[in-house]
């Protein structure tokens, strides 16, 4: 019972902290700034989040739960169904950015997020993806002759465009609303799995792209 008086607070402190970060990047914004902004004393952040590693560890620990909920395989296989997979994954990456224009230094040996173990659980992803991609080919959307280097690397871009496409979306396209920015990455995915699929496959990922603006 005594925690649920703190539990608003605590959590107006870590989305405040998390909109700022992804505004102007977590190496830019202090906790005295933070509390300043929010009106309160700077010991009312540090009671919950000792150092401002502590508050990027809480974010960190938010994006890898929703980030573990909107990863679930589609039970049939599907080019689509894995396209809106990894636009799913855009979305979420998109609300914890900050953590993806640090990453780097946050995931390193006594970095913040190192506790999160994310290469580790990359790997597993990894092996969940490539099982997906063989059934794919096993039900005619993939061409049966794909190397399995050919599968590695469908699997390697699955994974890097929702980790990289924050950073070079504010790079290359920095006026575009994110939607456009999204669907501009998720035109890439369909262009790369076209060349991979059979023709079953690319009539399933052109209703896809349809669904898709200019980007």
């Amino acid at each position: 019972m005594s925690e649920t008086p703190e539990k608003p607070l605590r959590e107006r402190n870590l989305q405040r902290a998390l909109q700022r970060f992804n505004e102007e990047g977590i190496e830019y914004v202090g906790v005295r700034e933070l509390a300043r902004e929010l009106g309160i004393q700077a010991g009312n952040i540090s009671y919950h989040f000792p150092t401002k590693a502590h508050l990027v560890a809480a974010i960190g620990a938010g994006f890898r739960a929703e980030d573990e909920a909107s990863f679930r395989l589609p039970k049939d296989p599907s080019l689509q169904a894995l396209c809106a997979l990894v636009r799913e994954g855009f979305r979420v990456h998109h609300r914890y950015r900050c953590l993806f224009l640090s990453l780097p230094k946050l995931i390193g040996p006594g970095g913040p997020l190192a506790s999160l173990a994310l290469p580790s659980r990359e790997a597993e992803r990894r092996v969940a993806l490539r099982g997906y991609l063989e059934r794919l080919v096993e039900a005619g959307l993939l061409r049966p002759e794909l190397t399995a280097s050919e599968l590695d690397r469908i699997v390697s871009l699955c994974g890097l465009l929702p980790r990289g496409w924050v950073s070079d979306a504010r790079v290359s396209f920095p006026d575009r609303p994110e939607e456009s920015r999204m669907d501009h990455y998720l035109h890439l995915l369909v262009d790369h799995l076209s060349g991979a699929a059979t023709p079953e496959g690319r009539r399933g990922l052109e209703d896809f792209r349809k669904r898709l603006g200019e980007g």
